[in-house]
């Protein structure tokens, strides 16, 4: 429905691309000297990127191919393009900034030991916000759900005897 919006590859790593509208496709393709994309009929309008993706998008990926990710995100974040670095789960968990920010936490699981998780991202200054639990495991609150919503113990057996209920 929209295009670009994904992540394109670089030599380097990926480039996330929000081209969500017009203006954005003109900003990143003035920002990456792209007058040809610019002037092709095909691509000035959203609907016609959508209608074309399968000719426009080799030859994004291409441009995209030839370049490091710093290099593109040099020219595209100062001419305001909605974009960014797309990092993967190891690299953002193992970050100086991340833990500065402390945006992962360690939860102890029984059986497990300690599970990376991320933290709340809402940080207020007057306000912790704590984990006060682990994530649930499958089905671990099952039954005390159903016995709220009116199930009796003999109900929730037989279903768990179906097996139309996890329980552990």
């Amino acid at each position: 429905m929209i295009f670009p919006l994904r992540v394109f590859p670089t030599r380097t790593q990926g480039v996330f691309i929000a081209a969500t509208n017009d203006a954005f496709w003109r900003t990143m393709c003035t920002a990456l000297a792209r007058q040809d994309w610019l002037d092709d009929k095909r691509f000035a309008t959203n609907e016609g990127r959508v209608a074309n993706r399968a000719i426009l998008e080799p030859m994004i990926e291409a441009h995209f191919r030839e370049h490091t990710a710093q290099q593109l995100l040099d020219k595209l974040i100062p001419a305001g393009m909605a974009c960014a670095a797309a990092y993967k789960v190891s690299d953002v968990m193992a970050n100086p900034h991340t833990k500065a920010r402390g945006a992962v936490i360690e939860v102890d699981y029984p059986g497990i030991g300690l599970v990376k998780s991320a933290a709340n991202p809402i940080k207020l200054s007057d306000a912790a916000v704590e984990v006060r639990r682990k994530s649930p495991g499958v089905g671990e609150h099952t039954a005390e759900i159903m016995h709220q919503v009116g199930y009796s113990d003999a109900e929730i057996a037989a279903l768990r005897d179906a097996k139309a209920v996890g329980l552990p």
